[in-house]
């Protein structure tokens, strides 16, 4: 069960500034695996190198995110396992859903695709909050 002696308006903080040092890391690790993985000739290949490292750095991004949120977001009670499988899945679906409407919208009106994905995720990012708080870590 979630801290519930906490007000809702710091718990929201606490899990915007989780989201943001997570793409922080992402974002860092990201680069830093193009960096070491594009001197693979194997992963040169295609652009492999960009898929590995941002799989790569989504992993290590997301465990942070996930024990920041289950430890100091919303101080959860519940079963670690129980509640890493629900936000496995929810990443998964998340993940999933981005790009499937970034693509989308790419797709209806052009432009920089990062134009697109910032109001997607950033909707994404309020309905991830409401799913964890009510369903993840409960």
């Amino acid at each position: 069960m979630t801290d519930m002696r906490t007000p809702r308006i710091l718990i929201f903080i606490k899990y915007t500034f989780s989201s943001l040092s997570s793409c922080v890391i992402d974002i860092f690790l990201f680069w830093v695996f193009c960096r070491l993985f594009d001197q693979i000739d194997l992963l040169r290949k295609g652009g492999l190198y960009v898929t590995v490292s941002t799989v790569a750095a989504r992993v290590i991004s997301a465990t942070y995110n996930y024990l920041m949120n289950y430890l100091v977001v919303f101080r959860s009670d519940s079963s670690k396992m129980r509640s890493l499988s629900k936000y496995a899945a929810l990443a998964a679906v998340q993940m999933s859903l981005s790009a499937l409407l970034v693509t989308f919208f790419h797709g209806i009106f052009g432009g920089q695709e990062i134009f697109v994905k910032l109001p997607v995720d950033t909707l994404l990012f309020f309905v991830s909050y409401f799913v964890q708080r009510e369903f993840v870590y409960k």
